[in-house]
Protein backbone atom coordinates (compact mmCIF):
# COMPACT_ATOMS: atom_id res chain seq x y z
CA UNK A 1 0.00 0.00 0.00
CA UNK A 2 1.35 3.40 -0.97
CA UNK A 3 0.13 6.65 0.62
CA UNK A 4 1.01 10.02 -0.81
CA UNK A 5 0.05 13.34 0.84
CA UNK A 6 -1.70 15.86 -1.40
CA UNK A 7 -1.52 19.50 -0.34
CA UNK A 8 -1.47 23.01 -1.81
CA UNK A 9 -0.47 24.16 -4.32
CA UNK A 10 -1.30 20.82 -5.99
CA UNK A 11 -4.90 21.03 -4.70
CA UNK A 12 -7.02 23.75 -3.03
CA UNK A 13 -6.54 24.00 0.76
CA UNK A 14 -9.94 22.40 1.48
CA UNK A 15 -9.08 19.40 -0.72
CA UNK A 16 -5.84 18.44 1.06
CA UNK A 17 -5.61 14.79 1.96
CA UNK A 18 -4.01 11.51 1.02
CA UNK A 19 -3.95 9.54 -2.22
CA UNK A 20 -3.67 5.83 -1.77
CA UNK A 21 -2.63 3.06 -4.15
CA UNK A 22 -3.29 -0.63 -3.71
CA UNK A 23 -2.12 -3.83 -5.35
CA UNK A 24 -4.17 -6.82 -6.42
CA UNK A 25 -2.41 -8.99 -3.83
CA UNK A 26 -3.57 -6.90 -0.86
CA UNK A 27 -5.94 -8.85 1.36
CA UNK A 28 -9.20 -7.54 2.77
CA UNK A 29 -7.50 -7.43 6.19
CA UNK A 30 -4.87 -5.05 4.74
CA UNK A 31 -7.59 -2.70 3.51
CA UNK A 32 -9.49 -2.94 6.80
CA UNK A 33 -6.31 -2.02 8.69
CA UNK A 34 -5.72 0.99 6.42
CA UNK A 35 -9.28 2.20 7.01
CA UNK A 36 -8.80 1.79 10.76
CA UNK A 37 -5.58 3.85 10.66
CA UNK A 38 -7.19 6.62 8.58
CA UNK A 39 -10.21 6.74 10.91
CA UNK A 40 -7.87 7.19 13.86
CA UNK A 41 -6.01 9.97 12.06
CA UNK A 42 -9.28 11.72 11.28
CA UNK A 43 -10.20 11.67 14.97
CA UNK A 44 -6.75 12.88 16.02
CA UNK A 45 -6.55 15.69 13.45
CA UNK A 46 -10.13 16.99 13.59
CA UNK A 47 -10.54 19.99 15.91
CA UNK A 48 -12.78 19.24 18.87
CA UNK A 49 -16.39 20.09 18.07
CA UNK A 50 -15.88 20.01 14.30
CA UNK A 51 -17.85 17.60 12.12
CA UNK A 52 -16.02 14.79 10.31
Amino acid sequence: MYVNPVAPPAVPEERSGFRTSYLADHRQSDLDRALHVFAGLAEDLTPQGAAL
